[in-house]
């Protein structure tokens, strides 16, 4: 099926829904599909019929097969062009080998709405319920929303549209699961998605889902047995648990207004839980972000001793949360700290575009949000404070 260097399956074989509603080719991709009226679609109007028949998938697909580059694939060029495997070499590499169907994809991809019961730093309203107050208080504070904090939240509506569990895509997506190669589930929480788990649940009850195979990913603070136990009936089931440090306090203030202790109790019954599944595999996840990067090297070797392979996520969007921006004298002493993480230290000190904007609105809204959370940044990072208090 590979025709060219930046050739990819997931056009042929994925689909993904995001946080809006809208969809795309992956979790990585930002081109949203749209009809042949060029109107973007979206699940709160839209089925996944029609996402899954859109001529932009096509155009993509097409487009990457004859070698172009694609603004939207951008995330993964990067990635490669740091040495780093790339969401595009690993879905080559794990989906490579299938037949694509005809009517629907063998591979999904869901952000599930934005309820959520935490309001991480890097998230948002359009990602996070939680974040609905904060959002409204800097959207007021900066001039961008003139009117009360109830039509704020309205702006909103099509997202919880998009995922209540009335919506017709879940009927859909019980019928595809069945058929599916792999299933990728993200946030909000997946945990308070009851559309989702009503899907999964009729399937596993049905005995159709010991041929699919999961990924899904939590907050670590919902303990849920009953969900647990329809996870178990699938093929197989990888869980990733959010952690971004080891350091109670960044933790907490990081993924506001999570309790750690709450989170650390969690991870030891998913442990326990895990240890009883052969089919259950779990993981740490460290979302990074320049509020954490410069810590890695430790928060990694800490968060190893519970066990677990521990992984990380790089933050592209919102764009001032890239560590790309950081000033390059700090980039440089960071590098140095993860010299035995050199692909990320390459990703680390690559020259992107932006950052005489977006560093000063990481900082801009770090203040703003440590004034309304009663956080200080300065007293949770101390070490690194240290050397960007010069920049701010």
């Amino acid at each position: 099926m590979l025709k060219s260097k930046t050739s990819c399956v997931m056009p042929y074989m994925g689909l993904a829904i995001q946080n809006d509603g809208d969809f795309c080719a992956c979790n990585r991709n930002n081109w949203s599909y749209t009809n042949r009226q060029q109107e973007v679609l979206f699940a709160n109007k839209n089925t996944l019929e029609e996402a899954w028949a859109s001529p932009t998938r096509k155009m993509l697909a097409a487009g990457l097969d004859y070698g172009k580059s694609i603004p939207s694939c951008s995330p993964c060029t990067n990635l490669e062009a740091s040495g780093k495997i790339s969401a595009r070499q690993t879905f080559n590499n794990q989906f490579g080998h299938l037949a694509p169907l005809p009517t629907q994809p063998r591979v999904l991809i869901m952000k599930p709405g934005n309820v959520c019961n935490l309001s991480c730093r890097m998230c948002n309203p359009a990602t996070s319920t939680t974040w609905y107050q904060d959002g409204y208080k800097l959207a007021k504070a900066h001039d961008n929303f003139v009117g009360t904090q109830k039509e704020y939240t309205a702006q909103f509506e099509t997202i919880r549209s998009a995922f209540n569990q009335e919506n017709p895509i879940w009927d859909t997506m019980e019928q595809w699961l069945p058929s599916l190669e792999f299933f990728d589930i993200y946030g909000g929480e997946p945990f308070l998605a009851p559309g989702l788990f009503k899907a999964l649940t009729a399937v596993a009850k049905a005995d159709k889902s010991s041929t699919v195979s999961l990924q899904l990913h939590t907050n670590g603070t919902i303990w849920n047995p009953d969900y647990l136990n329809t996870l178990s009936k699938y093929k197989h089931v990888r869980i990733g648990i959010s952690i971004d440090s080891d350091v109670t306090s960044q933790l907490e203030y990081i993924r506001y207004p999570l309790e750690a202790d709450v989170v650390w109790q969690n991870l030891s019954r998913y442990k326990d839980w895990a240890s009883n599944h052969s089919n259950i595999e779990l993981y740490i996840c460290v979302t990074l972000t320049p509020l954490n990067i410069f810590y890695f090297d430790s928060i990694d070797k800490n968060l190893s001793r519970h066990s677990l392979p521990v992984g990380h996520n790089i933050v592209y969007s919102p764009t001032e949360y890239d560590v790309r921006h950081i000033p390059v004298s700090v980039r440089k002493i960071i590098a140095e700290k993860l010299k035995h993480y050199p692909t990320l230290a390459n990703f680390l000190m690559q020259t992107i575009p932006g950052c005489d904007v977006a560093w000063p609105k990481f900082w801009k809204i770090t203040k703003e949000l440590d004034n309304i959370r009663n956080q200080s940044f300065e007293s949770t990072f101390p070490e690194f404070y240290e050397l960007i208090k010069m920049y701010v």
